[in-house]
C-alpha cells in the first residue's frame, strides 16, 4: 500500500514538475520579448532621436515683436 502511494505521490509530483517547466518557458519567452521590445525602443530613442508622442516638447519662439 505505501508502495502504492508513493508511486502515485512520484507521479503527481512529475506531471507538477512538467507543467512548472512549461510555464518557465513561457515566461522565459515573455521576458525575453520584453527584453527586444525594450531595445528597440533604447535604439529608437538614443541613435534615430526619437520620442514617445506622449513626451514630445512644445517650444515657445518668440519673434522679438511684443
Amino acid at each position: 500500500m505505501a508502495a502504492l502511494q508513493l508511486n502515485l505521490e512520484s507521479q503527481r509530483l512529475e506531471e507538477r514538475k512538467e507543467k512548472l517547466l512549461g510555464e518557465n518557458a513561457a515566461a522565459a519567452s515573455e521576458l525575453s520579448g520584453l527584453a527586444a521590445s525594450a531595445r528597440i525602443e533604447q535604439v529608437a530613442r538614443e541613435e534615430l532621436g526619437l520620442v514617445d508622442p506622449a513626451q514630445i516638447t512644445y517650444v515657445r519662439i518668440r519673434d522679438g515683436r511684443r
